[in-house]
Formats: C-alpha cells, structure tokens, sequence
C-alpha cells in the first residue's frame, strides 16, 4: 500500500493520494480535498474551498501543522489507481468501512495512528490523533520524488467516479481545470503506449468533468524542484611516480618514457562515495570541468556529459575530450558503486563469460625473433589463446616483419587468433602489399593499416584483402565514427572509451556501429574495455597488456582461463586502488 501527499495547484493545499485494491480501480480516490477547520487550526490556508463543522473535532484529536514544500503554484501530476501493492512500501493498512465511509490508516502501531474522516455532508475534514513523525518524514521523501501520472478526479465529481462517495453531494464548487476520469484518461494512455497510432483526445471546454489536459502542459515534477540526494564535491587527478623503467619499447609510431606512472581520475560526492577512471587526464581540463561539475548530481551521468562538452571553445579531441572521457568513466563507476552494480550491467549486461587476447609483440632492443617466441609461449602459459603483435616499424622491412608474424603463427598454432597492429603507419598501398604478404597465416584482423581519417585509403584496404580491418581507437566522437561507417573503412569498430568521449559516447557509436552490421572489439585497457564487451552481444573479445603498459600488478591480475574471463559483480568497474599503497610505491621509488 503506497501513500504520499502532493501540493495541489492551490498554494497550501494538502492532498493525500492512497492506492486502492483493484475494486476501486476506476476511480482516483485521490482524496483532494481542502483540509477545512481541521486546516486551519494546524495553520493551513484554506481558502474559499470549503469549510467543516468544529464538533467534527473533539478534544481528543491533537492538531499537527502539515506544511507542504516551497512548490509553485501550478498543477502537478498524479497517477491513477492500478491495484494493491502488497502493503509493503510503508506497512500501511487501507480499510474501508463502507457503513461510516471512514478510511483507517495504520501505522504498524509505530509513532501514533491517523483517522481520515470524510463527512458525509462535505467530506473534507482530515484529523490526526497524534503526530505520526516516522510517516511524515517518508511522506517527505514521497513529495521529493513522486510518480508522474494522470491528475486526480475534479472534487465536485466526486461522487460519480469514486467507490468511496456513493450517494454524496459534493461540497466544493468545480475547479476551474478539471480533468477526466481517471479511467478515460488511464485507456488514453493505454492505447498511446500500445502504439495504436490514435490522436491524442482533444481537450473538451473548461469546466466539463471529462476535460483532458496534456501530460507535457504539467508542471515539472516535485523531484525536480526539491533537487537531488547526491551531490559531486571534487573532480581530481591522482598520478604516482614508480621510478625508471626496466625496459623501453615501441610500436611503429610510439615508444614508452623513461618511467614508470599511474595517474587515475576520481569523481567525489558529498555522501562520501568516489568514482575512479583508471587512467589519468590533463590537470588544468580537470579543473575547468570540475567547476562545472560541483554540485551535479553524478547519477545524472547523461546531463553532466552534455554540461562537460558543451563548454568546448575548439574542435573535439585533444586533452578537453580525453578529460572529458575519463571523468565521464568515472561518473560510470560511481553510479555502479552507489546502485550495487557492475558497469558491464548497466550498460546493458549481455554476457559475463568473455575471451580476451594479449595486447604485446612489441619492439625493443635486441629482440630477436627467438626473443618473440619465448614473449609468445610466455602469454599462453597465462591462459591466453589469442595474440595480437606489432608490425610496421619504419626500423625494419615488411618481409622482416611478414616473417615475425609467421613464427608467432607458428608458435601458437593454427587454431587461436592471431590479430597484427601497425598503428596507421602506412598508406592505403602499403597496407595491401602487407596485407596480402600475411593472409597466408589466417589472420583474425589488421589493426589500424591506415589513418582512422583516410576514409578512401580505409575503404581501399577493406576492399583489397580478405582479412578484416579493425581501427577507430583514435578515432574521438560519433560524428567521425558515422563518416567511417558510411565510408566502409572498417570492418571492426575500435571505439576506445577512454578517447572517444567515455561509456557514455561509446555505447552511442556502439548503437551506431551495430546499425552497419560491423562489430566491435574496444581498444584500450582491460579494466574498462571489458564491461564494454560484456554490455552488448555484438562485441568480439577483450584487449589485455600482460606485457609492456601492464598495470596489473597494481590493480590485480586477471583470472583467465582457456582464454577467457568472467566478469565479476563488484560495483562499478570493480577496480582495487589501494592509494596508501600506491603512495608508498611512489615515495620508495624517490
């Protein structure tokens, strides 16, 4: 059984609003009435609605001030009545004694009882025996966030929609708006809902019982004007120094630094909970979109977004949208954290049993390809059965590197996949002649063959060769992901969230990608890229860093077996950052 209690489109009107069994389904019951003498002597502004005879209250009735919230004088929403609730929400018992026409709420014998008396002349009196507080403050929280809905019946038709008022004459003149019953009105919306594809009903003249008026010319509800429970406090950066680096690696366009770091950023709210992006992000962006962000609610991840990017004063891309992405994965995991839920779930929740592959085969010095195999063996006595390696280094020739990927081949046999990254180092006619060196070797894709922006060179690729083409992590919003679809110059979509606007932009170029039957292999660190994987049924595996870029050691390894993950139900991404400890790393490394 629900109860709650609204303002009316009169100032410091009260009017209680209680969910009836299934007999009374046709009718409102809304009991809007004015509150009479019973109003008045608890301080409320009756006005000229009516008023209730003083021997309805005896002397045993305590008088109570109810005063509703600041809300302005305009209409609110309502809804019609469905059927009993179990009496659950609060533990109220509805009791109808259909000889007296009074209704009984019990309150579990906790904190006082209330009779809602309606006199048979006028029906409007409302009297408490004593103040009921654990009810009020509930009720509190019912007005901060109540059900949209139909509005209730107009009070002088009372009687004719009502269980509770056979036989009555109604006190109150006609309101100067009413509405339709709520029967009319639930079938109007049950048919818009069904698709019927019927015209909404025309509202009839002001006055007339069965007037309708539109849900969208109601007043915003009562949620939000009374603002939100959670508020961000802090938008911050963390970044740990771990000393030299053991070794130094490349690609074909990039090599590690000198050091070792780990930089997160961190979403903070006033009920002490955080959100963590596991990757860090340029501090003065940080700080700008900090002082849009303070005071947000955070669950509002969709409208903090939007407030984020529209405060841009270039072009997308560059540190403003990568500060942007990882505050906006932050939001993410904060809202899982404060909900109880994994990200991966609430992005949608397809599958928890995922593959991964190992992001590796980079270049360093001396690595021969005796070197390549013992890194290869190394991944898959971890688990791994599928591989992904670098190529097209401008150190080396494209025979050299066609001859890396055939021991790697070899080395894991011919039933795992085996992916060959060369970083848009090459044009579209390089990108062919390697490609078709290594088709021999049943590759499950080529990785960024081209610049993500040479859609022509992109599509002249995807054309040419047999084997897939996947890029896109460079690639930074939706519109550009559009321009790739349309062009063809991808096969497989590699949207990285940390670059291309957070989970928020990434699950709308997901939408998108689906859209052009092309599936979706996020690039990018495991620990967010797996509840992408995880979120939707057309995306392919997770990339992991075992090797070079590995953070595991600080964050914990994953648990993979034959290949595959499962994703665990942790809130949020689930992520271990132990900062004491990450502190103390950094200060014995100085």
């Amino acid at each position: 059984m629900k109860i709650s209690y609204a303002p009316t489109r009169w100032p410091r009107l009260i009017s209680f609003r209680c969910d009836l069994p299934r007999t009374a389904r046709s009718s409102i019951c809304s009991l809007e009435r004015p509150l009479g003498s019973a109003g008045r002597a608890a301080g409320v502004d009756t006005g000229r609605f009516g008023r209730s005879s003083p021997a309805k209250l005896g002397s045993r009735h305590k008088r109570i001030e109810i005063t509703p919230p600041a809300f302005d004088d305009r209409l609110y929403a309502r809804e019609p009545l469905t059927e009993c609730r179990a009496r659950h929400e609060l533990g109220l018992d509805l009791l109808e004694d259909r000889q007296t026409r009074d209704l009984e709420l019990g309150f579990n014998g906790e904190g006082g009882a209330a009779d809602v008396r309606q006199d048979a002349d006028r029906g409007n009196t409302f009297v408490f025996r004593e103040k009921p507080e654990h009810l009020l403050g509930q009720l509190d929280q019912l007005v901060a966030h109540p059900v949209p809905g139909p509005i209730g019946v107009p009070d002088n038709d009372h009687r004719k929609h009502s269980s509770l008022g056979r036989d009555r004459t109604p006190a109150e003149p006609r309101l100067e708006s009413p509405v339709a019953p709520a029967s009319r009105v639930s079938r109007a919306i049950q048919r818009r809902g069904r698709g019927s594809g019927r015209r909404d009903p025309a509202p009839r003249a002001l006055g007339h019982p069965r007037a309708v008026e539109r849900w969208d010319s109601m007043a915003p509800l009562a949620a939000d004007a009374a603002g939100v429970g959670m508020k961000i406090t802090d938008v911050r950066v963390r970044s740990w120094d771990f000393g030299p680096a053991e070794r130094r690696f490349w690609d074909s366009t990039i090599a590690s630094g000198p050091r070792r770091g780990f930089a997160i950023v961190e979403v903070e709210t006033d009920q002490g909970i955080v959100g963590q992006c596991p990757s860090g992000a340029n501090q003065a962006n940080v700080a700008a979109f900090k002082a849009l962000l303070v005071g947000e609610d955070p669950t509002m991840i969709e409208h903090c977004w939007r407030r984020m990017f529209e405060s841009r004063h270039t072009t997308i891309g560059g540190d403003f949208w990568f500060a942007l992405s990882r505050i906006d994965i932050a939001l993410w995991d904060l809202a899982g954290k404060a909900l109880g839920q994994p990200v991966w779930k609430l992005l949608g929740g397809h599958r928890r049993h995922l593959e991964v592959y190992s992001g590796a085969g980079f270049y360093s010095d001396g690595k021969d390809l005796a070197a390549l195999v013992a890194e290869t063996e190394s991944y898959l006595a971890m688990g791994y059965r599928a591989i992904k390696m670098k190529v097209g280094w401008r150190g080396t020739t494209l025979a050299h590197d066609a001859e890396r990927v055939r021991v790697v081949r070899e080395t894991i046999g011919p039933h795992m996949k085996l992916m060959v990254d060369g970083n848009h180092v090459w044009n579209a006619y390089e990108a062919i002649k390697f490609g078709r060196m290594i088709e021999k070797y049943d590759i499950y894709w080529l990785e960024e063959p081209v610049q993500h922006t040479d859609l022509q060179g992109g599509a002249d690729v995807c054309r040419a060769l047999d084997i897939p083409v996947a890029t896109g992590e460079m690639e930074v919003s939706r519109w550009g992901f559009r321009d790739m679809f349309a062009a063809r110059s991808l096969d497989i979509c590699q949207a990285d969230p940390v670059n291309c606007g957070g989970l928020t932009e990434w699950k709308k170029i997901a939408g998108m990608a689906t859209a052009y039957h092309m599936p979706l292999a996020p690039h990018g660190t495991e620990f967010i890229g797996m509840h992408c994987v995880g979120a939707l049924p057309e995306t392919l595996i997770v990339e992991t860093y075992p090797g070079p870029y590995n953070v595991g050691w600080l964050l914990g390894p994953l648990d993979i077996k034959d290949g595959f993950i499962d994703l665990p139900d942790t809130p949020g991404l689930g992520l271990d950052i132990d900062i004491p400890r990450f502190d103390a790393l950094a200060a014995s490394a100085r």
